[in-house]
C-alpha cells in the first residue's frame, strides 16, 4: 500500500469553498452530504438510546465489577435498568435534586456524583439523568480542596452521590456550598456520620434511595435533546474550572462513530464473527468526557463496561480478569507499559531475546509497510504478553487525551496485533471528533473527521500559520486553527457566557485552539502547535507557561525565562538567561574554573545546579512536579536582543520555539540517556525462603539463602578469560543498562564478575553545601516518609518495626520514650529514605553528609530478595534480612546508614573497618552478630588486642587505658593510611560527604534514618532514579524571630 491513502480511505473532502484566511470546509468523505449524529431519527436523547439498548440486549452483560469474593461478576441491562430507575425514582421523590434557574433560561435538576469508575456512577445516570431529567456533575479528587469548593458553589448542587473516601474529602472542606444531604455508595462509618452531624449534612445510604424509589415512582421527565445532562468541569489550569455543559444531543451524537468509522465497524464485526464480547475496561476517569462517551457507545452498541478495581498498579491484574477485546488509554499508560514489557524483553536470555527482536522488526516493517497486524508464526512468540498483561482478546485499541510518540503506537499494534488508534477531541467537543484509520500505515496524526464533524483551518497570523502556505515542492499545505461544528459542540459554559464567546462563534465553529497541518491529498490532519498558551504534556496534563514563567522569573539568579514542553514528552525544559554574579557563585561554591561566562553557562554541573534551585522556587511557589522543568539550557544572549518578545514584552513563544529549537531537542535528548542508564530494573531469580526469627542472643539458624549467596559470591570470583570479558561483561552490561562511561577501567580489564560488581568510577562532583543530604549509591528510591514511631511505611501496605530493624533483637521496640531518645533534640523530626540497588548499578556506597561513625551493628540474618514485588508479599523481611546499621551523628543529629543484604548479596563491607565480616559460615547451626564502637579508646584497644596476640605478650603486661603508649612502647607498627582516608575522632571515624564506605558484592538497599531538627525539603520523590552524590534533599534553616 506504500505510503499513501486509496480514494476510498481519504480522509475528508471539501464540501464548500472557503473564505479568505479559511480552508473549505471539509467532511468525512462518506458524510459529504450530510453528518450523521444520530443511529436513528428515533433516538434523539440518551433515554431513547437505552431504551433501545434495553429492547434489543436486556439479557446481555451491561457492566462488571469485582464482587465481595474478588471475582467479577456481570449485571445485564435489564438489571441495571432495574436498580437504576429505582435511584433515579428515588432521587426525585426525596427531592434530592431541586430546580435551578440561575443562567439565562435553564431550568436544571442538578446533582453530583464523586467517586472512582464504579458500576453505581452508570446507574445514576441511567436514573436520574436519562429517566428523571437530571443534570449529573461529576467530581474528582485531582480537582483539589480549592477547586471543590468553588465546584459546589458554582453548581449549587444541594446533593452527592459519594464513595466513602471521597465522602472523607467533603466533609473535610470548610465551605461545601448549598450541599445539603450526601449519598453513600459504600457503608458508612461512625466518624462519617459523626462529622456529617456537625457539618448540617444529611448523609444517608444508596440502598435508602434505592428503597424509596421501589416505592414511588414518579412520571418521567420530559425534556428535548437540547436539555443539559451534565456538566463536565475543567482541570481550571488559568482559573477557576469552568463547567462545560453537555446536552443529550451532544452525546447521542457521537455514539454512531462505531458504526461510521471503518475501523471501529470492523472490530465490532470481529467481535461478532468471533464471538467474543463488545468489552471494555474503565479505568480512565469518568468524569473526563473521553471515558464517559466510550461507556455511551458501549450502552448503545450492546458492549459492556467492566470497572476496575481502583487501584491502577493492579490493572494489568483486571486486564487478564476482564479479557477485553476493546483497550483504551492514554499516551502516559501505553508508555509505562511500554517500558515496562521492553524491561522484560531486555531480561530475556540471549536466545529469546534474539527471537524477540526478529519478531518485532518483522512484524513493524508489515505494520509500517501495509499495514499487516497479524503473522502466521510471529504472533506466538507475543502470545503470552497478550495473555498475561492484556487479558488475550484485545481486537482494537484506542489512544486519546495527548498525542502519543509513533514507537509506541506501532510497538502495541506488533505485539497485540491490533490497530491502535489515535484520536483526537476536546471537552468542548464532546471528546470526539477525529480519527485515524486502522488501514493507514502513518502515525503521528489524527486522521479526519468523525461521521457528526466538519471542520476548516483558520489563519493564524501572528503565529506565521497560513491556510495558503505551501510545502518546499510548492504543494499546498495549509496551516491553521482547527475549528469544528456539528451536534457534538457544547452548550457553552454554565454561568459564563464571555468565555463560552470566545470558544464559539456566531456561525456555530468551536476554536479549538490547537494548530494543525493538512495534507490536501489524503486529508491527513497534524496537530503542530497551540494557538493558546496552554499545551498538553503526554501524560495529558495541562500546562500554563507564564504562569510557570513568572515563578521562576522572581528567582534572583533568573534574567528571562522561556519554558517548554513537547507534547510527546511527560515534562517541561526551560531557556533561562541567568544573571551572571549569580552564575559566578555558584562556580565558586562547586569549585568549577572556567575561561569565560559562556563556558560556566555550558557547565552539566552548573546547569543541574541552576534547575534544581529553580525546582525548589517552584515547589515554595506551589507548583505541581509536572509543572517544573526537568532541564535547562543557560542562555547567555538576553532573550530580549533576539526578537523573542513584543512591544508589549510579552514573549513570541512560536517563534521563541524556532530559535532554540536545536537546544531543545538536545536538552530531551540529555533526559531521555538520563533515563535510559539509570534503568536497571532487572533483578537474578528469586529463592523460596523460609523465614524464621532471631533468638535473643542475637543469633540466627542455618538458611538456604545464606549459603546460596555464599556460592554465589564463590561463582563470582571465577576467572574470565581476557578474550572473552568484553563479550561476557559487555551482554551484562547491554542488559543491565550499565553505564559504562562511568568506569575507570575497560572491561577486558577486571578478571571476574565481583571485581566488574564492585568496579570504581570516575570522581563525581559533590556539593559541598553542608545543607545538601546527597544520594549514597546510584539506585532507585522506594521510600521518603516520616517516622513517628516504631510502625513506619516500608513500601505501600508494608510495615516494618524500626526496633527491630535497627537492633536486631526481635520484639525491641522503639515507641515513646525509646523513640525520642534517638533524637538529640526532642523538637527534631526523624525521616526515611530507601534506596534499592538494581543489578546494574554501580555497587559501592557512599556517604550522604559529612558523618562521625559512632558505632556499627552487623545483624545477621537472611538473605531474602528485597524487590518491591517480594516484599510486598512476605512478611518481615527488612527485620529478619542480613544488614550493617552504622550509627552516625551529622550537622542535624542522629544518622543511621542502614546497609541491607539481599538473595546473593550476603557480603557487605565497611572501608574503615577491615574485620567487619558479614554472611559469615555458620557453626552448629548459629552465627554470632557483633557491634563494633569507633570510639579512639575502642579502637585502639581492638588495635592493641590483635597485636599483643601476634607479639605473644600477656594480657597482665599491658593496661587497656594506656592502650597508645604500649603500641608505641612495643614497637607495634600502626598502618595508618585507613586513617588518613578515614580520620579518627575521639568520639568515632570522620567521613566525609560522597566519601566511599564500603561495597556490595551484587546489589541491595541502603536505608537512610535520619533526624532533621531544622526543615527539609525533598528534592526527589519515591520511584525517581538517583545517582550517588546526587542532592535527594535539603536542610532549610528555621527562621529565627527577633524580639
Amino acid at each position: 500500500m506504500g505510503n499513501t491513502l486509496t480514494q476510498n480511505q481519504c480522509y475528508s473532502v471539501p464540501v464548500s469553498d472557503g473564505k479568505p484566511g479559511e480552508t473549505e470546509i471539509r467532511r468525512a468523505p462518506a458524510q459529504a452530504f450530510k453528518l450523521i449524529d444520530k443511529n436513528s431519527e428515533n433516538l434523539k436523547t440518551m433515554r431513547d438510546i437505552w431504551l433501545n439498548s434495553l429492547e434489543k440486549f436486556g439479557n446481555q452483560e451491561c457492566v462488571g465489577s469485582r464482587g465481595k469474593d474478588k471475582k467479577y461478576v456481570a449485571k445485564t441491562f435489564n438489571e441495571v435498568d432495574e436498580i437504576a430507575l429505582n435511584i433515579g425514582a428515588g432521587a426525585k421523590s426525596m427531592q434530592l435534586a431541586p430546580t435551578l434557574s440561575e443562567f439565562k433560561d435553564y431550568n436544571l435538576d442538578i446533582i453530583g456524583v464523586f467517586s472512582k469508575n464504579r458500576e453505581e456512577l452508570i446507574m445514576v445516570d441511567v436514573g436520574c439523568a436519562f429517566y428523571y431529567g437530571m443534570t449529573v456533575v461529576p467530581l474528582y479528587d485531582t480537582l483539589g480542596p480549592e477547586n471543590l469548593t468553588y465546584c459546589l458553589n458554582h453548581s449549587g448542587m444541594s446533593s452527592c452521590f459519594c464513595a466513602s473516601k471521597q465522602i472523607d474529602s467533603l466533609l473535610s472542606l470548610e465551605d461545601i456550598g448549598r450541599l445539603k444531604t450526601i449519598i453513600a455508595f459504600d457503608e458508612i462509618t461512625n466518624e462519617q456520620q459523626q462529622k456529617a452531624k456537625e457539618k448540617d449534612i444529611n448523609l444517608i445510604s444508596l440502598n435508602k434511595v434505592i428503597q424509596e424509589g421501589k416505592q414511588n415512582k414518579p412520571e418521567y421527565a420530559q425534556y428535548d435533546s437540547k436539555h443539559i445532562l451534565a456538566f463536565s468541569y475543567t482541570s481550571g489550569t488559568t482559573g477557576a474550572p469552568k463547567g462545560a455543559m453537555i446536552s443529550h444531543e451532544n452525546l447521542v451524537s457521537v455514539t454512531p462513530i462505531f458504526r461510521n468509522h471503518s475501523t471501529f465497524y470492523e472490530y465490532l464485526m470481529t467481535c461478532r464473527k468471533e464471538n467474543l464480547p463488545v468489552r471494555h475496561l474503565s479505568y480512565l476517569p469518568l468524569p473526563h468526557i473521553f471515558e464517559r462517551l466510550i461507556v455511551y457507545i458501549m450502552l448503545s452498541e450492546g458492549g459492556s463496561s467492566y470497572f476496575y478495581s481502583g487501584d491502577v498498579s493492579k490493572l494489568g491484574k483486571d486486564l487478564v480478569d476482564v479479557k477485553p477485546t476493546l483497550f483504551i488509554s492514554v499516551p502516559r499508560l501505553y508508555n509505562k507499559f511500554y517500558d515496562n514489557i521492553k524491561a522484560k524483553f531486555a531480561s530475556l536470555p540471549i536466545h529469546k531475546r534474539l527471537i524477540v527482536d526478529m519478531a518485532l522488526k518483522t512484524k513493524l516493517k508489515n505494520i509500517q509497510s501495509g499495514p499487516v497486524y497479524t503473522h502466521a508464526v510471529y504472533d506466538k512468540v507475543f502470545q503470552e504478553i497478550k495473555d498475561n498483561v492484556f487479558g488475550g482478546r484485545i481486537k482494537l485499541m484506542i489512544s486519546g487525551s495527548a498525542p502519543i510518540s509513533e514507537q509506541v503506537l506501532n510497538f502495541f499494534q506488533a505485539i497485540l496485533s491490533a490497530p491502535l488508534i489515535e484520536g483526537y477531541g476536546q471537552t468542548e467537543g464532546t471528546g470526539a471528533s477525529f480519527g485515524k484509520l486502522g488501514t493507514d500505515p502513518i502515525s503521528g496524526h489524527i486522521g479526519g473527521p468523525f461521521c457528526n464533524t466538519e471542520f476548516k483551518l483558520v489563519d493564524v497570523p501572528e503565529m506565521d500559520y497560513l491556510t495558503t502556505d505551501k510545502d518546499k515542492f510548492g504543494n499546498n499545505k495549509p496551516r491553521g486553527e482547527i475549528c469544528i461544528r456539528g451536534k457534538g459542540v457544547f452548550q457553552g459554559y454554565y454561568k459564563d457566557e464571555e468565555k463560552t464567546k470566545e470558544m464559539i462563534d456566531e456561525e456555530g465553529w468551536l476554536h479549538s485552539g490547537d494548530i494543525a497541518v493538512m495534507e490536501k491529498t489524503t486529508g491527513r490532519v497534524f496537530i503542530i502547535d497551540r494557538k493558546k498558551n496552554i499545551f498538553k504534556l503526554s501524560q495529558g496534563e495541562y500546562i500554563a507557561p507564564e504562569k510557570i514563567e513568572n515563578i521562576y522569573n522572581r528567582h534572583h539568579g533568573v534574567a528571562e525565562s522561556f519554558v517548554y514542553g513537547d507534547s510527546l514528552q511527560s515534562c517541561l525544559v526551560g531557556i533561562i538567561v541567568p544573571e551572571t554574579k549569580y552564575i559566578e557563585q555558584i562556580a565558586k561554591d562547586l569549585n568549577i574554573q572556567e575561561d569565560s561566562f559562556e563556558l560556566l553557562c555550558e557547565n552539566k554541573k552548573i546547569r543541574q545546579y541552576v534547575c534544581q534551585d529553580l525546582q525548589k522556587q517552584g515547589k515554595q511557589d506551589k507548583l505541581f512536579g509536572f509543572e517544573q522543568i526537568k532541564n535547562v539550557k543557560l542562555e547567555t544572549k538576553p532573550l530580549s536582543e533576539q526578537g523573542c518578545f513584543t512591544n508589549t514584552m510579552k514573549i513570541m513563544r512560536h517563534k521563541t520555539k524556532i530559535l532554540f529549537q536545536n537546544d531543545i531537542k538536545k536538552l530531551y535528548d540529555e533526559l531521555e540517556q538520563k533515563e535510559s542508564a539509570l534503568k536497571g530494573s532487572k533483578q537474578f531469580g528469586m529463592t523460596l525462603l523460609n523465614y524464621i526469627q532471631y533468638s535473643e542472643n542475637y543469633s540466627i539458624k542455618y538458611s538456604l539463602s545464606r549459603e546460596v549467596s555464599r556460592l554465589s559470591g564463590a561463582f563470582s570470583n571465577i576467572y574470565i578469560p581476557k578474550r572473552l570479558r568484553p563479550i561476557v561483561f559487555g551482554s551484562y552490561a547491554d542488559m543491565y543498562n550499565v553505564i559504562q562511561e562511568d568506569m575507570v577501567k575497560d572491561l577486558s580489564e577486571y578478571n571476574n564478575f565481583r571485581e566488574f560488581f564492585t568496579r570504581e568510577v570516575k570522581p563525581r562532583q559533590i556539593n559541598p553545601d553542608p545543607n545538601v543530604l546527597v544520594s549514597p549509591a546510584d539506585s532507585k528510591i522506594l521510600q521518603i516518609s516520616e517516622l513517628k514511631g516504631d510502625k513506619n511505611m516500608l513500601i505501600k501496605k508494608v510495615e516494618y518495626s524500626l526496633g527491630e530493624f535497627l537492633t536486631g533483637i526481635e520484639g525491641y521496640k522503639l515507641d515513646g520514650e525509646l523513640f525520642d531518645s534517638l533524637k538529640q533534640n526532642k523538637n527534631s523530626k526523624l525521616y526515611q529514605v530507601i534506596f534499592y540497588l538494581n543489578p546494574g548499578d554501580y555497587h559501592r556506597y557512599h556517604s550522604p553528609a559529612d558523618i562521625l561513625v559512632k558505632r556499627a551493628w552487623h545483624i545477621a540474618g537472611y538473605l531474602a530478595p528485597v524487590k518491591e514485588n517480594y516484599i510486598g508479599s512476605k512478611p518481615r523481611v527488612y527485620e529478619t534480612n542480613e544488614r550493617i546499621n552504622c550509627v552516625t551523628e551529622y550537622s542535624q543529629g542522629f544518622m543511621s546508614v542502614v546497609l541491607v543484604g539481599a538473595t546473593n548479596v550476603g557480603s557487605m563491607t565497611l572501608n574503615f573497618d577491615k574485620d567487619m565480616k558479614t554472611n559469615k559460615k555458620l557453626k552448629d547451626g548459629f552465627v554470632k552478630c557483633q557491634v563494633t564502637e569507633y570510639n579512639k579508646k575502642a579502637r585502639l584497644q581492638k588495635k592493641l588486642e590483635k597485636e599483643l596476640i601476634k607479639k605473644n605478650i600477656q594480657e597482665s603486661d599491658y593496661d587497656i587505658p594506656n592502650a597508645q603508649q604500649i603500641l608505641n612502647e612495643n614497637n607495634i607498627d600502626q598502618d595508618d593510611t585507613l586513617e588518613n582516608q578515614y580520620p579518627q575522632e575521639e568520639e568515632g571515624i570522620k567521613v566525609s560527604k560522597g566519601q566511599e564506605l564500603g561495597t556490595f558484592k551484587l546489589g541491595s538497599t541502603v536505608v537512610l534514618i535520619f533526624e532533621v531538627k531544622d526543615d527539609i525539603n525533598f528534592l526527589a520523590q519515591p520511584g525517581d532514579k538517583i545517582r550517588f552524590g546526587q542532592p535527594f534533599a535539603e536542610i532549610v534553616p528555621k527562621k529565627t524571630v527577633q524580639i
